[in-house]
């Protein structure tokens, strides 16, 4: 599959490292994951990338909870939900999960933006 989901996801939780004030993500990680696709990909399986971060939510009485969110931005979309109901219509298979140290470190080895641990004939 061809896209560019390693690069956008893979982007947004490195750059959370230079500018944390800017995107205010907090607590991300990169999430690399074989999925079964939806849409015009029904039933093919291929890799995909995308962010999950902690979102703040007040609460009356002053206390702050969190919701775990995902973001995907690839190939031009915009696209925010809970993780829990993103990973479940994603259908994964097989999931790895990086926080922006381990990214940035895995970019500079590897020299691209992934996958890097995920085997794409997986079952």
């Amino acid at each position: 599959m061809n896209g560019d989901c390693f690069e956008v996801a893979g982007r947004i939780v490195t750059d959370n490292l230079i500018f944390p004030d800017a995107l205010k993500l907090v607590n991300p990680a990169l999430v690399h994951a074989m999925i079964t696709g939806a849409g015009p990909l029904e039933g093919v399986r291929h890799v995909h990338a995308w962010v999950e971060y902690d979102r703040p939510m007040d609460w009356p009485g002053g206390e702050k909870h969190f919701v775990r969110m995902a973001r995907d931005r690839s190939n031009e979309k915009d696209l925010e939900a809970p993780a829990a109901v993103y990973r479940h219509l994603a259908r994964i298979h097989m999931l790895k999960q990086y926080r922006p140290e381990e990214a940035r470190r895995f970019i500079l080895e590897y020299h691209h933006w992934g996958p890097w641990e995920l085997d794409e004939e997986a079952n």
